[in-house]
């Protein structure tokens, strides 16, 4: 069974979880706080997200390990879909869409444990299981 990924406004999700999840250019700075895309001892980035980063620095110019490192994961994902819509090298993009994807679930799965969930408008329309979700 497929899961769709919905990425609402970040003003929404800031306001929902109170702060603690990041604003759409403060994905990475978070992962990285959080060892979630680098080894906790040597800061070194994970082999699986070693692609990943190599095509962030290529097309922005930006360390994705980096303590600046605003990165628009928006605009960042439309370059991915552009470059799986237009090249014959559509696996590996499509391999870093999911990295990409991989790492916001990681870090909303993470940052939801720290504050209690109220029920309201925005709970009903996102219902979120991270332990369902296959990537």
């Amino acid at each position: 069974m497929s899961k769709t990924v919905f990425i609402l406004g970040a003003g929404a999700s800031i306001s929902h979880s109170k702060g603690n999840f990041p604003s759409y250019n403060d994905f990475f700075s978070k992962a990285r706080t959080l060892n979630l895309i680098n080894d906790k001892n040597s800061g070194e980035v994970l082999k699986k997200y070693e692609g990943l980063r190599e095509y962030i620095l290529k097309l922005m110019k930006i360390d994705i390990l980096s303590k600046k490192s605003e990165i628009d994961i928006e605009r960042l994902m439309t370059f991915i879909d552009i470059e799986i819509e237009n090249t014959d090298n559509r696996e590996l993009y499509q391999i870093y869409k999911k990295r990409l994807l991989e790492i916001i679930i990681l870090l909303f799965e993470k940052l939801s444990k720290h504050f209690k969930v109220k029920r309201g408008d925005y709970n009903n329309f996102v219902l979120v299981k991270f332990q369902k979700w296959t990537i």
